[in-house]
């Protein structure tokens, strides 16, 4: 093996050819990935195994006790035939060859992907990339999605590099399976102003996002502040604090005391234990304690534990 660089990038020399190697960034995945798969594509069984044509007869335990994103790519054989199936010692072999590629194109920078992955076992290094770097799950349509919408040529850009740069992202929305359902959910979302960035991140990051369900829980939210701020007018004190204070040369002066503000609404003029607003959430949270989301941001779960906890996130000023 013989590692090659010039002035941006590294190549190493293997056995059928030479490979870019990969350093773990992001932009540089989809054109590493589809250099990997050719140069996989020289050895059957390791192709075979690669793109799941292929399994072993009983599969192996690390792969079948995968946990998280990494066990979506495994593959799963209900019905083995001789087609679809490897002997052990095929697919063994196999995984060794696979495994020693990847430990040859990956940098230090992409160590990550080794961790916890036993020697030899090439699937599962391929599993942690994919996860990674190729997810298909909601959150990774959503960001797809959104890419799409922003998909806008810069004021010097050139049409070339915004062409090269909308093609990659009409690729992803293929390899990922965007729906146009999606694409309407993504287009909700994005124009929602800033008042939601809390609930639009926690509605991104769901395992399961589609319109109806956006439109249902941000309504539902808009409706349960509309409730709490019904009739509770906190206004502010416009007749601020004054106290003379004399000092030992006989002198005077008039200081204003700074205004006490409530740690729950923002509004000054009462305290926190007074804030009319926080009971009637309390109360509304009390009557429906699972309509909202429990967020990092909650109010209530800040200030009292022993509320159920609702994402407060929504500022409707």
């Amino acid at each position: 093996m013989s590692l090659t660089t010039t002035n941006k990038h590294q190549y190493v020399e293997l056995e059928h050819g030479t490979l870019e190697v990969f350093d773990g960034r992001a932009k540089h995945w989809p054109w590493f990935w589809k250099k990997f798969r050719s140069y996989c594509m020289n050895k059957p069984n390791v192709w075979a195994i690669l793109t799941k044509k292929k399994g072993r007869r009983e599969q192996l335990p690390a792969h079948k006790e995968a946990k998280g994103d990494a066990k979506n790519f495994f593959p799963v054989y209900d019905e083995r035939t001789s087609e679809n199936t490897l002997t052990a010692a095929q697919y063994d072999k196999a995984n060794r060859e696979l495994y020693s590629i990847w430990l040859q194109v990956l940098t230090r920078d992409a160590e990550d992907l080794t961790i916890g992955v036993a020697e030899e076992d090439g699937m599962s290094i391929t599993a942690n990339a994919l996860a990674k770097h190729a997810r298909q799950d909601a959150p990774a349509k959503m960001r797809i999605c959104f890419d799409v919408i922003k998909a806008k040529q810069g004021k010097t850009e050139p049409l070339e590099a915004h062409t090269t740069r909308a093609k990659k992202v009409f690729q992803k929305v293929s390899d990922v399976k965007v729906t146009l359902d999606d694409l309407l959910t993504a287009f909700y979302l994005h124009g929602l102003d800033s008042r939601f960035d809390g609930p639009r991140d926690n509605l991104i990051m769901m395992d399961e996002i589609t319109m109806s369900v956006a439109v249902a829980k941000l309504s539902t939210l808009k409706n349960f502040h509309d409730a709490v701020n019904t009739g509770v007018e906190e206004k502010e004190s416009s007749t601020p604090v004054v106290r003379k204070v004399t000092f030992e040369n006989g002198g005077e002066t008039r200081l204003t005391a700074p205004k006490q503000r409530c740690g729950f609404c923002g509004f000054t003029g009462h305290t926190e234990a007074d804030c009319r607003k926080k009971k009637a959430a309390k109360f509304a949270v009390r009557q429906n304690p699972r309509i909202f989301q429990q967020g990092p941001d909650a109010k209530f779960a800040q200030r009292d534990p022993g509320y159920p906890a609702a994402d407060l996130r929504y500022n409707p000023t």
